[in-house]
């Protein structure tokens, strides 16, 4: 057991800029080995391209996750333990109707050219933002307020639940590290020659965790939020090899061993998955809508809200007589707040978090390996099929003008 002291809150350690280093993420390593083509347009230490806005518009899931993440974090900051809903409306007042911003407005918003704004009545640099209702080729108004609305309604049902449910302490707020990759056996830090622009530099491990927790018996470990539209057991399967799990778990120590920091050993990640949706009545059908659905998958309603919904139709004998309304009942009854956010803890012993750092440094002298060979790997899997370059991709095989392509509709991603 770990007898570190409670209540130590640690502040994120300075990190070097990551045109200082060559910044291997996670995301890096796992799109390298899928597509090596998709990884030199898309990682921050190649050409660190994303799609614009105004021409490719935005994956409203992966927008909405952002969105569901940033009210989390802020929460668990413990420096402001901000109200997950008023930041997650912030957020959203920010990426969707612009505005005047300070520097940290400024990392939130989609405006790649923002405007200095200058005021006598606030201190600091200021912007002027477009939100995406500017920049956006043809936003549809109503399916962004309707995601505000999901936004709010499930971080206010997620704010009770951790108020009931919450365990453990924060010891360290959601910060991007930087920690060096090294040899596994003779602790040598790698040094390469950054593709960018030709000079030798340090190889950094590079991400952002969410926080560092620490349980009332001492043990520290990481706190990761995911939201998805289906948290069922399935959803849960790749845990047990999550490489983002193992990876953070590394490189959590390694800082902690380089800053000095409490959180020497970590023990876990706690696996916090919310479910894009919140207890709602149970959806009416059939001819007269006195019956309700049973569609686990659509469904999000809560054993009470089953029983009032019977009991305003007056529908108990035939529900009585429902094998399958039943067995639904249970389950509903059964699953409890779970339905609607699930944690699990993800373990590491030592030698999988040893492990992992001998991975980091063979990935690493791959992707900086002097004859390395750019080319795609095409599939027929769905990260293939909806790649965000697939366009450029195609243009490049058959000929086209795949460069002009890039330049029309790609930009500098400057939040990597």
């Amino acid at each position: 057991m770990n007898n570190a002291p409670l209540n130590q809150v640690e502040l994120a350690p300075p990190i070097p800029s990551k045109f200082d280093v060559i910044p291997i993420h996670a995301s890096d390593a796992a799109t390298f080995k899928r597509c090596r083509r998709r990884w030199q347009w898309s990682s921050p230490m190649n050409m660190n391209l994303t799609g614009k806005v105004s021409q490719m518009g935005v994956v409203m899931p992966l927008w909405f996750g952002t969105g569901i993440h940033y009210g989390a974090s802020q929460y668990y900051d413990p420096r402001f333990q901000r109200d997950p809903v008023e930041a997650f409306v912030s957020w959203f007042d920010i990426v969707w109707r612009g505005g005047i911003v300070d520097e940290h407005g400024l990392e939130l918003s989609y405006d790649r050219e923002p405007k200095p704004y200058l005021s006598p009545a606030q201190s600091g640099m200021m912007w002027q933002v477009r939100g995406l209702y500017d920049l956006l080729a043809d936003p549809i108004e109503e399916d962004f307020e309707e995601h505000k609305e999901l936004g709010i309604k499930m971080l206010q049902f997620y704010r009770e639940y951790a108020k009931k449910n919450d365990n453990f302490r924060v010891i360290a707020a959601e910060h991007t590290f930087s920690v060096p990759v090294t040899h596994p056996t003779t602790g040598e830090v790698m040094r390469a020659i950054d593709p960018r622009d030709g000079i030798e530099k340090e190889v950094h491990a590079r991400g952002t965790q969410d926080a560092i927790i620490q349980t009332d018996q001492g043990l520290y470990g990481i706190l990761e939020h995911k939201s998805a539209v289906d948290i069922s057991e399935g959803y849960f399967d790749k845990l047990d090899k999550d490489e983002q799990c193992t990876r953070y778990l590394w490189a959590a120590q390694k800082e902690a061993e380089l800053h000095g920091l409490a959180y020497k050993k970590l023990h876990y990640v706690l696996y916090n998955a919310i479910r894009k949706t919140y207890p709602k009545p149970p959806t009416p059908i059939g001819k007269d809508g006195l019956m309700f659905s049973i569609d686990r998958s659509k469904e999000s309603t809560t054993i009470e809200m089953i029983e009032q919904f019977i009991k305003e139709r007056n529908i108990g004998l035939v529900i009585a007589n429902d094998e399958k309304r039943q067995n639904y009942m249970d389950y509903v009854r059964h699953a409890g707040d779970d339905q609607f956010i699930e944690r699990r803890l993800v373990t590491r012993n030592q030698h999988e978090i040893q492990s992992c750092g001998e991975r980091v440094w063979m990935e690493a002298m791959d992707m900086l390996a002097p004859d390395l060979r750019i080319y795609p790997n095409p599939t027929g899997d769905w990260a293939c099929l909806k790649c965000a370059f697939r366009g450029p991709c195609i243009a490049k095989d058959d000929g086209s003008d795949w460069q002009q392509i890039l330049n029309d509709n790609y930009e500098l991603n400057k939040g990597r």
